[in-house]
């Protein structure tokens, strides 16, 4: 079976509800994704730099799960943009 990739873990904990967003404005994102060992890992956008609490390297599953519903301002703008 080959390995799950990060877009598909994070699409998996995302569709598992295991994404809670516990604060999100212009200047900051923080949020908490519940791993496959039911560990909690603290996720956060501020001073514009993602970052995960977790060991990964790189860009983690937990980051791309909270990135696939949050929108940071400079994407909003993008966004109002297009239409």
């Amino acid at each position: 079976m080959p390995r799950e990739g990060v877009p598909q873990k994070a699409d998996r904990y995302l569709l598992g509800g295991r994404v809670n967003i516990l604060y999100a404005d212009e200047r900051e994102i923080i949020a908490d994704v519940r791993s496959d060992q039911g560990v909690i890992w603290r996720c956060a956008w501020a001073e514009g730099n993602w970052w995960c609490a977790c060991p990964a390297r790189g860009r983690c599953c937990h980051l791309a799960a909270v990135q696939r519903v949050v929108v940071r301002p400079t994407e909003r703008e993008a966004l109002n943009d297009d239409q």
